[in-house]
């Protein structure tokens, strides 16, 4: 009888805890998971917004691009604060509308989500994700380093974690 009822209690704890203790935030991010989204990235992310504790899929995809949106704002304000100096004046300039192209690109994939619309939305998330390389390339045009290297890688991987989730949705 004993026996029986620790069985019992362990298949209670499964059920609450989840049979391979990790939930939909780490399951979803052990199958997205790449060499652009790690899964410490992934599931560090997601868990920093307390409602991934008990979305679904659709729902973390929608904390991916709502945690790209924040992001995107972070950049545009640290690119009007950062000090200009001659040269990286134009490479700046350029950031600055191409976030601001992402920006309104990213409002339509949220709008497509809205709709039902994955596979919109994932052609939107995928023109986004062009916004980090297009601003470092605005560099390299001018010859002159980047000062925004590393909130590009950041927001380079908000939006791939955003699309691969997505992405999952449409499978």
């Amino acid at each position: 009888m004993k026996l029986c009822l620790c069985y019992f209690l362990i298949l209670l704890v499964f059920l609450f805890n989840g049979v391979n203790g990790g939930g939909i935030v780490e399951d979803t991010c052990k199958n997205i998971a790449n060499q652009d989204v790690t899964l410490d990235f992934c599931v560090s992310t997601l868990r920093n917004d307390p409602k991934s504790e008990t979305a679904d899929l659709h729902e973390l995809s929608l904390i991916s691009m709502n945690l790209c949106k924040s992001n995107i704002s972070y950049v545009q304000s640290y690119i009007q604060n950062l000090e200009k100096n001659p040269s990286t004046a134009q490479g700046l300039e350029k950031c600055a509308g191409i976030y601001n192209e992402a920006s309104t690109t990213l409002d339509y994939a949220l709008n497509q989500f809205q709709s039902g619309l994955f596979d919109a939305t994932s052609s939107g998330l995928s023109a986004v994700l062009l916004a980090p390389n297009n601003c470092e390339n605005a560099f390299k045009e001018t010859a002159a380093v980047s000062p925004l290297t590393n909130v590009n890688d950041t927001f380079n991987k908000l939006v791939n974690l955003a699309l691969l989730i997505t992405k999952s949705l449409i499978q």
